[in-house]
């Protein structure tokens, strides 16, 4: 089960776990959630050199993704990028219940 954890007040979205949908290395409910966890702290840190973020912290590790920051003025752009993200992570909860847990803090 990817279990993700979407804190967003404080701008951290979490994700642990395998989706293990499969009996081999081609999940392709892991490959999306990597997918869109990489998409995040990509863009996150874009908008670090931007000015937009600061105190970004990114794990990305098998099983184990994180991304955090703060914002440097405005919250807008930081959200609707997380916001886009955890879109995302909604709907393969809705497709895919039985291996993706979501929750909104």
């Amino acid at each position: 089960m990817i279990n993700v954890k979407y804190d967003r007040e404080n701008l951290i979205l979490k994700v642990k776990g395998h989706a293990n949908s499969t009996s081999n290395d081609k999940d392709m409910i892991c490959a999306c959630a990597s997918m869109l966890m990489y998409t995040l702290a990509q863009n996150v840190k874009f908008l670090r050199d931007a000015g937009v973020a600061q105190n970004v912290h990114c794990i990305i590790e098998d099983g184990n993704m994180m991304v955090s920051c703060d914002p440097v003025d405005e919250k807008e752009t930081l959200l609707c990028t997380y916001d886009t993200i955890t879109t995302g992570f909604v709907l393969l909860q809705a497709n895919y219940p039985d291996n993706v847990k979501f929750i909104e803090k």
